[in-house]
């Protein structure tokens, strides 16, 4: 999901994502304790960010995911002068 540039790192809850193993009929749908979130990178700017998992339990090695970062609504700029 798009989040918006607010000036500070942005973040992925665990809570609102849904992580899958595998594609299509055979994908699995991972629980929030199946995995962890140990890093994120090039979260600061507008553009692309990312969220490094690691699996756990059953589930092992790390996935790098993408997510985007958008530009500031001008109004709230505004706002905030």
């Amino acid at each position: 999901a798009k989040k918006e540039y607010t000036g500070e790192a942005i973040e992925q809850m665990k809570e609102n994502k849904t992580v899958t193993n595998g594609r299509g009929k055979n994908a699995i749908v991972l629980e929030n304790a199946d995995y962890d979130i140990i890093d994120y990178q090039s979260n600061l700017k507008r553009g692309t960010g990312y969220v490094v998992i690691k699996g756990k339990g059953n589930y092992g090695g790390t996935k790098k995911i993408a997510f985007k970062i958008g530009a500031r609504s001008v109004l709230k700029w505004w706002k905030d002068i």
